[in-house]
């Protein structure tokens, strides 16, 4: 699947947009941006990013017409709030806070952003999203400027959106050969690496496996593996799997660290 089928395969089916380059967390990235919608005096564009949503679908295994249905589904006017002011409100800013973290970024300005205790070259930052379906979500960076609009303590933000984004927390346990590998990340499959920070979830992990310590390897934004710490566990060498990774597989914009941490 590439960028040009994609944009052929919406021609095909009737949605209008243009192409454009983005500056995302520090990066130029390629978008397409639909239709302006005037919803309750606003205009209303949906920006999405093709190469991501062509990276996810084939890290699932999805075809190029559920991708496309979903694209769709995401810019109908349903899916559009009918009146801006509905959304616009302490209440639901609360409800849909989730937390994403990322190589450090000293250009993020006006972002509600926290350094990782663990690794020095990651933070954790908050988003809101706003709109959702089973596999496609779209959302924006919380600026500073909204939680003093709509008079949002940004401790109270950071709790609500921590209850958010723990919910969605998964374990999956892949196996190969004798071996079983845990990998942290969420229920979308989508910028889950955010999972170490759980701390329940971890604890959970140290107890089944009866470790005081875990070593995180984050292989991208979207997850990370879980690796319970022994005697025998060589951070070294954790870390140099890491950076192989980084530079074998792992797009840059995707890249979370270039080492293991112990959590």
């Amino acid at each position: 699947m590439t960028r040009e089928m994609l944009k052929e395969e919406l021609g095909k089916r009737g949605l209008k947009f243009i192409e454009k380059e983005v500056v995302k967390n520090g990066e130029m990235l390629h978008a397409f941006e639909f239709e302006t919608k005037e919803k309750d005096g606003y205009g209303v564009a949906v920006l999405l990013y093709p190469d991501e949503l062509i990276a996810i679908a084939e890290m699932r295994g999805d075809k190029m017409d559920r991708v496309v249905d979903e694209i769709i589904e995401a810019v109908s006017d349903e899916n559009i709030p009918k009146e801006i002011s509905s959304f616009l409100n302490k209440e639901d800013i609360l409800k849909h806070l989730y937390i994403e973290v990322e190589k450090v970024n000293n250009n993020a300005l006006d972002e509600i952003r926290r350094k990782c205790e663990y690794c020095e070259e990651i933070e954790s930052f908050l988003v809101r999203r706003v709109v959702e379906n089973d596999s496609l979500y779209m959302e924006t960076k919380l600026k500073r400027g909204m939680l003093e609009q709509f008079k949002i303590d940004e401790e109270m933000a950071w709790k609500m959106a921590e209850k958010n984004t723990f919910a969605e927390g998964q374990i999956l346990k892949v196996s190969f050969g004798d071996n079983t590998m845990l990998v942290a990340t969420n229920e979308h499959g989508n910028k889950g690496a955010v999972q170490f920070l759980n701390k329940e979830m971890m604890n959970e992990i140290k107890k089944e496996y009866a470790v005081e310590n875990l070593v995180i390897l984050p292989s991208s934004i979207h997850e990370c593996i879980v690796v319970p710490k022994t005697e025998d566990t060589d951070l070294g060498d954790l870390s140099r799997m890491v950076r192989d990774v980084n530079v074998s597989t792992v797009a840059e914009r995707e890249q979370l660290a270039n080492r293991a941490f112990i959590i």
